[in-house]
């Protein structure tokens, strides 16, 4: 410990500074997302509570497309503007949206990889969090989505996942926190703010493949510099999952109390369970080949740039860590993603 504080005290005092400036900026960023979530949420859900009777069969529907349009497209602008107004003039949001340095192919070839490899970390997520709980005797409480079987519910809850999210959450995790990092950073920043996207959802299923699938898109950004590569990454992978809310029957599947004659009725929802569970093991496959092709052959390319060379990654992620504001940010998403849980 002594050492590290010893190389980290001697690293360039205005790099220090500019790191933990942009690192409190992120990390304020963060909780004030999380905390305009929760005041939006709360004054959507309010809002449609008193104009609307909740025994109409439209109220789950219009509450769920209330509340994701203010988070999304009122909050969300919000902060993009908060958060380019702090970092200044070293970091322009809007500059992100470019033409990719890279072609459709290695774009394609990425999504693939990300998809591919953030349900496989999900699979695997899925049986270690299966065995924890077996083994402690303790049940985890998975965040989960309303749903029912008419077609306006559906519909308010795949929009904003296929539409929304990919839009408002690329623009501030890779836009504003990736982007705003890029320059201090190269593979740490990557890294921490992969990680940060997993923690933000405060849900534990979403934890592990949430990290991996940000690790990928922020390399995704870094390679092309541009924001519209993950974009377009995040829209393919939640239109895969949100299919399944919008063309199955998730609240037979969700029930466990099936008679035979129920059992016999959905056929064609087991059906298209196992096909999407076929195409999803396909995309596993091809996403692990595609990798090791990437990583025996093209292993150079894997660099990202690195504004300063000359002082280590883990030096400069310990210092974007230890900033009081995302340290304070990562504690709080730590502990309210537990509190989900357990509560």
């Amino acid at each position: 410990m002594y050492f590290l504080l010893k190389e980290l005290y001697a690293m360039d005092k205005e790099l220090k500074r500019e790191i933990r400036r942009t690192a409190n900026i992120n990390g304020l960023t963060v909780i004030l997302s999380r905390v305009l979530m929760l005041l939006f949420s709360l004054a959507a859900s309010i809002g449609v509570a008193i104009v609307m009777n909740n025994k109409s069969p439209y109220y789950t529907g219009t509450m769920q497309i209330v509340t994701y349009s203010a988070v999304y497209l009122i909050s969300f602008p919000i902060l993009i503007i908060m958060s380019n107004a702090m970092h200044g003039e070293k970091f322009r949001f809007f500059d992100s949206f470019r033409k990719p340095e890279k072609s459709a192919g290695w774009i394609f070839k990425w999504i693939i990889i990300g998809i591919g490899i953030s349900h496989l970390t999900s699979f695997i997520s899925t049986i270690v969090f299966s065995i924890l709980q077996t083994l402690t005797n303790t049940e985890l409480h998975a965040g989960t989505f309303t749903t029912t079987n008419d077609l306006f519910t559906r519909l308010s809850l795949f929009i904003p996942v296929t539409v929304f999210a990919p839009i408002f959450e690329e623009s501030i995790f890779r836009g504003c926190l990736q982007g705003s990092s890029a320059r201090v950073g190269g593979w740490s920043t990557i890294i921490i703010n992969g990680i940060i996207f997993g923690l933000w959802h405060c849900n534990y299923p979403q934890l592990p493949f949430g990290m991996v699938f940000g690790i990928i898109a922020c390399y995704m950004f870094q390679k092309t510099k541009s924001i519209f590569p993950g974009m377009l990454f995040h829209l393919c992978f939640n239109l895969i999952d949100g299919s399944k809310l919008l063309l199955l029957d998730m609240e037979f599947l969700g029930s466990s109390d099936h008679s035979a004659a129920e059992t016999a009725d959905h056929l064609g929802t087991y059906l298209a369970v196992i096909l999407y569970e076929l195409f999803t093991f396909g995309i596993i496959i091809a996403a692990l080949v595609l990798l090791i092709i990437e990583i025996a052959k093209k292993s150079d390319d894997f660099s990202v740039p690195n504004q300063y060379p000359e002082v280590s990654g883990f030096k400069k992620a310990m210092v974007y860590l230890t900033s009081p504001l995302m340290l304070l940010m990562i504690v709080l998403l730590i502990g309210y993603t537990v509190f989900n849980a357990l509560a």
